[in-house]
């Protein structure tokens, strides 16, 4: 099986190397091997029933590896940040900022690795730390909710806090850890629209100081953050880049037309792009009354293509909300996956 590799002129900060495990209803990873380090993103996409979470908990160590070995920062060098943003209701958000800059201790953490292989643990630096509780000492809450813009939430209760705003605070709280590793789930899920863009430059930045793995379901949410880009399929990793498989339709664009030009705007739209020989194919999706229009256009070069997009739009003089090349969805890419596996055994 192919590895996604870190830069091989140095020791990778996180390896797993042939690592299988089990956890509950039945999921598994199946021979996982994979590098990482810090200088880019690593994106896993699979659902959570591909064992996209039982792989992290065999990464921060939570689970143990049936077989194979992995080396990984301590744990107390790991921060985790999951779905479902556990933090305490009874506190104000800046309590919960406090609290977590005592919890960690900051730079007075222990450094050190861990390894696992083949179900025995051995750890140094002490246990694992959640997302929680991973802000560095003597940060303040302004400068830890700076990061995401989130300020204005810091004398709210948790209690308050919509769902949208939890998420941003328990990710805030994560890129400001002093860790090692960092490891997210659904980078950009549950977030407000212009959080998502914040959120990206953020996991970037980040990723200068941290080895960054983020696991997600959604293809399009691994190319906007992902530098390297996984797929784990029924417990199985492939690599995109070494599987003849593209997160990426290379000769597709999406087109979301402005709801308030209704059906009737896009209409015009499919007819400017008829008139252009670059385009080989337009599929809509129509959805109900004062909501967008979004439409796939198709060429044989994405070059071109963008240029009669371009020109079609001028030529309708409608409004479009967002140009951006297509997405194959998680069940394409797991067939082609397929497809090319039979093809390497046949």
């Amino acid at each position: 099986m192919s590895t996604p590799s870190a830069s091989p002129s140095r020791a990778p900060t996180l390896a797993l190397a042939g690592v299988s495990a089990s956890g509950k209803l039945g999921l598994k990873i199946d021979r996982v091997s994979l590098e990482a380090e810090k200088g880019s993103v690593l994106a896993i996409v699979g659902a959570p029933r591909d064992g996209t979470g039982l792989l992290l908990d065999v990464i921060d160590g939570t689970a143990r590896p049936k077989t194979g070995s992995v080396h990984a920062p301590a744990r107390v060098r790991v921060a985790r940040v999951t779905l479902d943003a556990p933090l305490p209701d009874a506190l104000r958000v800046d309590e919960v900022c406090a609290l977590s800059s005592a919890l960690r201790g900051g730079a007075s953490a222990p450094a050190g690795s861990r390894a696992s292989a083949g179900g025995a643990n051995a750890s140094a630096g002490g246990a694992s730390a959640s997302a929680g509780s991973s802000v560095s000492a003597g940060a303040s809450a302004s400068e830890v909710l700076g990061a995401l813009h989130l300020e204005s939430l810091a004398k709210r209760s948790v209690r308050s806090l919509s769902v949208d705003e939890r998420r941003a605070v328990t990710l805030a709280l994560a890129l400001a850890a002093p860790v090692e590793l960092l490891l997210v789930e659904e980078p950009l899920a549950l977030l407000a629209p212009l959080a998502t863009r914040v959120v990206v430059e953020r996991l970037r930045e980040r990723a200068k100081t941290a080895c960054v793995v983020v696991a997600t379901a959604s293809p399009r949410d691994a190319t906007r953050v992902g530098d390297r880009i996984a797929v784990l399929a029924d417990g199985v990793l492939t690599p995109i880049e070494e599987s003849n498989t593209v997160s990426r339709d290379a000769g597709s664009l999406r087109v979301v037309v402005a709801a308030a030009q209704g059906k009737s705007g896009a209409a015009s739209l499919i007819g400017a792009l008829g008139r252009e020989d670059a385009v080989v194919r337009v599929d809509s999706a129509a959805f109900a009354a004062g909501e967008a229009t979004v439409l796939h256009v198709h060429g044989d070069d994405l070059g071109a293509l963008a240029k009669a997009v371009t020109r079609a739009i001028a030529a309708a003089k409608v409004d479009v909300d967002l140009v951006e090349p297509s997405i194959m969805p998680l069940d394409a890419i797991r067939a082609q996956i397929a497809a090319h596996a039979a093809e390497s055994r046949s």
